[in-house]
């Protein structure tokens, strides 16, 4: 009697910790290093991230800095800060230099799977005009909309047709 009590206090202590250590570990796929966004367009923004991510069970990240924090090219440190952030071995991030004004996706995993060089082009296109007119909040939010369509389409073995225009 006394051991199950244990064995009961145990598995429930157990349990608490494996919640506490994973609500610590969380990575937010919306790091605003460039300060481009309110709280409110912030929280937008994450929402819509966290969204299609749990929906595809993959990272969907935006990254933006003011400079290069390592000192590469937009695609050596976007790949960088994928790496050393934590994400998972699937996903497509955006990531925007405003020092530099360079903007770049990148894919892993299953993430590559979904967006070829076209696809990553065409999102390109459908995002960098908000961009351009200093709409961040709906950039990335079309971001996180066209890699959903994507990524679903990728998954059901969908051919992606592409429009001439997406804005």
């Amino acid at each position: 009697n006394m051991k199950k009590r244990f064995v009961t206090a145990f598995v429930v202590f157990m349990t608490v910790l494996c919640f506490v250590v994973s609500a610590d570990s969380y990575i937010s796929r919306l790091v605003d290093g460039g300060g481009l966004l309110s709280g409110e367009e912030y929280d937008r923004v994450l929402y819509e991230l966290d969204r299609v991510s749990q929906n595809h069970g993959m990272d969907i990240v935006v990254v933006t800095a003011d400079t290069f924090e390592y000192g590469y090219n937009a695609k050596d440190e976007a790949t960088e800060i994928y790496e050393i952030s934590g994400y998972g071995q699937d996903g497509i991030m955006l990531y925007l230099c405003m020092d530099t004004r360079d903007c770049r996706i990148l894919t892993t995993g299953l993430g590559i799977e979904a967006l070829n060089d076209e696809g990553i082009e065409y999102i390109l296109d459908c995002t960098v005009p908000y961009f351009s007119e200093g709409e961040y909040a709906d950039g990335f939010v079309e971001f996180a909309s066209q890699c959903d369509g994507f990524v679903e389409a990728a998954m059901s073995g969908e051919e992606i047709g592409y429009m001439e225009s997406c804005v």
